[in-house]
């Protein structure tokens, strides 16, 4: 019975904590869940606005038609940059953590 409440205990300790990691994951994917919402981002070199709209190659070779942050059904994995057709630069994507 002792180590019935001790667990109960450290289980009521925990919680606390457990809430405080769950709203730091939740801020830190705020930016990912922005980005995925939205059809356009716009460039941080120029200011036009980047598609996230239409169809893509991954990786793997596989041709999908959708959202950029969608993942790959192939291979689940999503992509890293997006690149601005009017200046040609890269912009980094908000990671999914």
């Amino acid at each position: 019975m002792n180590g019935f409440l001790t667990n109960v205990v450290l289980w009521i300790l925990s919680r606390p904590i457990a809430l405080l990691l769950g709203i730091v994951r939740f801020i830190r994917r705020i930016p990912f869940w922005k980005t995925a919402y939205s059809a356009t981002i716009p460039c941080r070199t120029c200011g036009s606005p980047i598609s996230l709209l239409g169809q893509w190659k991954c990786g793997c070779s596989w041709t999908y038609r959708g959202h950029l942050l969608r993942r790959c059904p192939q291979c689940f994995c999503l992509p890293r940059v997006a690149r601005c057709l009017a200046c040609g630069c890269t912009l980094l994507l908000p990671e999914d953590r």
